[in-house]
C-alpha cells in the first residue's frame, strides 16, 4: 500500500510561484519524491525534479535542503495535482509547455485523484498573464517568452517584471 503527501510554500498564492513537493510513501520504508516549481502567473510548471527510492534519511535531507521547515505547509495531494494540472493547462493556453524533466516527475502524481480537491485556483495576475523573469532566465529566454505572449495576448495583454532591475519593465 502507498500513500501520498504534499508540501507547498506558505506564501505561494501571494507570490504567484509555488515550490511543491509530492511524495509517494511505500510500506517498505522507501519514498519517491518530486519537486515542482509552479508559476501561477504565466509559465505553469517551470521545473521539476524526480527522486525515486529514497530512504527516510535521504528524503529528510533533500527536503530540508530544498524546502526549509519554517517556509512550508501541507497541502492535500489531490490539490497539489490539481494545481499542477491547471497551471499546465493555463500555460498551454498561452503557448508554453512544461520542461522535459516534467515527464519523469509527473509519475509521482499517478494514483492521485485531482477531482477530490475542493479548492479553486486562479491563474494570471489581475486577469492577465504576468511573466516575472527568473534569476536564471537568459536574455534569449526572456525575448522568446515575451514574443510568445505578444503573439498570444497582444502587446497590452500581459505584464512583464524583471526583479533584477531597479525600474521594473512593465508592459
Amino acid at each position: 500500500m502507498t500513500r501520498h503527501e504534499a508540501t507547498i510554500d506558505k506564501h505561494w498564492e501571494k507570490m504567484g510561484i509555488a515550490n511543491l513537493y509530492v511524495t509517494r510513501r511505500y510500506d517498505n520504508g522507501f519514498t519517491d519524491g518530486a519537486f515542482f516549481l509552479v508559476d501561477l502567473f504565466c509559465l505553469g510548471v517551470k521545473d521539476a525534479f524526480y527522486a525515486p527510492d529514497m530512504t527516510a534519511d535521504e528524503e529528510r535531507e533533500i527536503l530540508t535542503a530544498n524546502f526549509p521547515p519554517e517556509s512550508r505547509e501541507a497541502i492535500h495531494p489531490a490539490c497539489a495535482k490539481k494545481l499542477i494540472e491547471e497551471a499546465i493547462a493555463y500555460a498551454k493556453s498561452l503557448g508554453f509547455a512544461p520542461p522535459r524533466n516534467f515527464r519523469k516527475a509527473r509519475k509521482i502524481l499517478s494514483g492521485i485523484d485531482a477531482s477530490l480537491c475542493p479548492r479553486e485556483f486562479t491563474f494570471g495576475c489581475e486577469g492577465r498573464p504576468l511573466y516575472i523573469r527568473g534569476e536564471s532566465d537568459s536574455e534569449q529566454r526572456v525575448d522568446r517568452v515575451l514574443a510568445i505572449l505578444e503573439r498570444q495576448c497582444g502587446p497590452d495583454g500581459f505584464g512583464y517584471e524583471n526583479p533584477g532591475e531597479e525600474d521594473d519593465e512593465s508592459y
